[in-house]
């Protein structure tokens, strides 16, 4: 036997106050001389003698009341081999959680027949067999999973009502999170008999988190488990991943190209299936598609935007069986200038001006600063996009400093590296902290012309190389590198270009939510000739354009459910700031400070969709959310796999399909752990209670009776 409220037990020490009372009022016995009494003690020796069996008997029960009491108010529960004889047929009370997987995997097949609507309807006849005193809860899978309620609660028309409410999600979906939540939530109750049932269409993504934590996940072994698998067969599903744009040269009235992945999560090939761009709402372009089963492709969108301003838009696929993965927004700022700062001696500024900024009709929308290092002594207030560093340029430690704070708030910097590095430490910070690389030496040397070396590897799939993709192995007019630094990389040294001789070429760093971008050598003739050659103008402009990206398109990924911390450029500290949801609710929210810049934090992810930050009545930001497609994989689990996942912890499983509902609800019964028996105390007590009232009665009478 076991109690679920052994802390009640102390009561037990209320049964001997009877017996103290008893004591305590027990008449002491005097002895008086008298007459001859012999007749009378005759009379009544026998009625004594009775009446002392029933107030022993009295006592006796009043005892057995109070402990009886106690012992129900403790909850003592049968266990062994009594249960199966005395619990068969017998509804106990439980503590139970329903996991719901409202997954968007659960959408598909449509709404009428998918594992979605079948997994509800199971979850209502769950609710049916539950009685009073049961208490529960449902725990959704879509991550971040959560309890609704919040609490087990014994009120089963509310998680009736809000099972009704509950639709398929945008998010993944995480079995073993769920689980974690189940057994935490059900570990506070004091319900002997637990249960967990787990409605789900087993997508194999749902349940890695607990393929890959199996030897380290723990449930209780006490709980039952039911899973209730639902699946919805010949699925056809096509995803749209991901959206971006291939940078080209900043150069007005030019097509851009909007480049989409998706996969064909099918079983069967499919062909000619329409894909689209929309951009503000029109469509601006259309392709046909065809992929083989689990083969993914890319396809390319040709549009034009003149106008500088906020583009937002999406690329959506025909109509399949799973609709929440068909389209991927993204969001475009086609900014009316970009401001880039030359610091540097004339030669390079000229080099670099005449690039930037050409004459004639093809514009790009580039204004071009010069200025000396002395501007890296303070912070900036009015900074520039992006700043060009030649090499001659000697920098200091607290402007070193400076720039880093520079690129921490999302500035762009294109870095040479010439005489300037002899003169200063900055190899050993700037270099480290931003490119994650130092110095070694140099080779070569300035104005020299008989050795040099030239490009050679390059990352072609880079945005600032991709337009160089049609181009041979050797480059047509290669530039010649004289002098240029060798470095010593790490694993963090990220190289998009090398020499011939495999020296790094190239680098990509960052800080914070700033680009920057590394050159070995300098624009400066004496080191290189690669301002004379003709690679040098669309290099120039696609490394400005990609080091000013982030204010151009957003690259990162924001998946629903997720919280989002989105960078600003916030300036107007008492203008309320709101988030605009995409289905136009809007609410209002706080920026916060950091070394980063302002940032607002939005917790509220479910919608997919274009979200706008809005600084009063203006738009300030824009950024997008987007299914996480890795729930688009339709492969299952088998519910064998899913079983083996458990053998460690050995909790009790029963598959709900392997069953009638006779057959069910007899499992049910079966897996309950023991039999509770305070009810039947409690009926007993009551039992005692009459009969001590009636014995109570009999006795008083019997004590008047004699006394008359």
């Amino acid at each position: 036997m076991a109690f679920l409220n052994i802390f009640m037990l102390i009561g037990l020490a209320a049964s001997a106050i009877p017996l103290l009372i008893h004591l305590f009022h027990r008449q002491r016995v005097t002895t008086i001389d008298f007459s001859s009494i012999l007749f009378i003690k005759q009379l009544h020796l026998h009625q004594s003698r009775a009446l002392k069996i029933r107030q022993l008997l009295l006592l006796i029960l009043r005892a057995l009341i109070i402990l009886l009491a106690v012992l129900a108010f403790a909850r003592p529960v049968l266990e062994g081999p009594m249960v199966a004889w005395l619990g068969t047929g017998v509804h106990q009370q439980t503590a139970f959680t329903i996991i719901l997987d409202n997954s968007y995997s659960m959408s598909a097949g449509g709404r009428v027949g998918s594992p979605f609507t079948q997994a509800r309807k199971a979850a209502q006849q769950i609710l049916d067999r539950m009685q009073n005193g049961d208490e529960g809860l449902i725990v959704l899978t879509a991550v971040p999973v959560k309890a609704l309620p919040e609490r087990p609660t014994t009120s089963l028309d509310l998680i009736q009502t809000t099972l009704s409410k509950i639709e398929v999600s945008s998010q993944t979906g995480n079995i073993a999170d769920a689980l974690s939540l189940a057994n935490a939530l059900l570990a506070n109750t004091t319900s002997l008999n637990k249960k967990v049932y787990i409605l789900t269409d087993m997508q194999r993504r749902d349940w890695q988190a607990l393929l890959d934590t199996s030897s380290a996940f723990n449930i209780d072994p006490s709980v039952t488990m039911f899973l209730y698998p639902f699946d919805a067969p010949d699925i056809s599903n096509v995803s749209v991943d991901a959206v971006s744009v291939n940078e080209r040269l900043l150069i007005r009235n030019q097509p851009e190209q909007v480049t989409a992945i998706f996969t064909n999560h099918s079983t069967m090939p499919i062909k000619d299936r329409a894909i689209s761009l929309f951009v503000n709402g029109v469509k601006r372009d259309s392709r046909m598609i065809s992929a083989d089963p689990g083969k993914s492709g890319t396809v390319k969108f040709n549009v034009m935007i003149n106008a500088p301003g906020r583009y937002s838009g999406y690329v959506e696929i025909d109509q399949d069986d799973i609709l929440t993965d068909n389209r991927q927004y993204f969001n475009l700022t086609i900014p009316p200038v970009i401001t880039v700062q030359i610091i540097g001696n004339s030669e390079s500024r000229y080099f670099l001006e005449q690039v930037l900024e050409p004459s004639g009709t093809l514009q790009t929308p580039i204004v071009v600063q010069t200025a000396s290092a002395g501007v890296l002594n303070d912070d900036q207030d009015n900074a520039p996009d992006v700043m060009v560093i030649d090499g001659s340029v000697n920098l200091s430690a607290i402007q070193t400093g400076n720039m880093e704070r520079y690129l921490a708030a999302g500035g762009g910097v294109l870095l040479f590296l010439g005489s300037g590095i002899g003169r200063s430490g900055y190899e050993n910070t700037l270099l480290n902290d931003v490119f994650s690389c130092s110095v070694r030496g140099r080779l070569g040397s300035p104005g020299q012309r008989e050795s040099y070396l030239s490009l050679g590897q390059m990352d072609l799939e880079h945005p600032i190389f991709t337009i160089f993709q049609s181009s041979t192995d050797a480059l047509p007019d290669a530039p010649r590198f004289y002098a240029s630094y060798h470095l010593n990389t790490t694993e963090g040294t990220r190289v998009i270009s090398r020499f011939t001789d495999g020296a790094p070429a190239i680098i990509e760093g960052g800080k914070g939510r700033g680009r920057a971008i590394l050159i070995t050598s300098d624009v400066n003739t004496n080191w290189s000739d690669l301002a004379l050659k003709s690679m040098f103008v669309p290099l120039m402009h696609r490394s400005i354009k990609y080091l000013h990206a982030p204010e151009t398109m957003s690259h990162k990924e924001y998946h629903a459910g997720i919280p989002v911390e989105h960078f600003i450029d916030w300036n107007t500290p008492d203008t309320p700031l709101n988030i605009v949801y995409p289905s136009g609710n809007m609410t209002s929210v706080k920026p916060i400070i950091g070394n980063q810049g302002a940032s607002i934090i939005v917790s509220r992810t479910e919608e997919l969709g274009v979200y706008r930050i809005q600084d009063g009545d203006g738009v300030l930001n824009e950024f997008s959310i987007n299914p996480d497609t890795a729930e688009s994989n339709i492969s299952i689990m088998s519910t064998q796999q899913a079983v083996a996942l458990f053998n460690e912890n050995k909790p009790h499983i029963i598959l709900s399909t392997a069953m009638s509902e006779d057959g069910l609800d007899k499992a049910l019964l079966q897996s309950q752990q023991g039999y509770e028996i305070w009810k039947s105390l409690i009926w007993l007590v009551l039992l005692l209670v009459l009969l001590e009232t009636w014995l109570t009665r009999a006795i008083s009478h019997k004590t008047a009776g004699e006394s008359v």
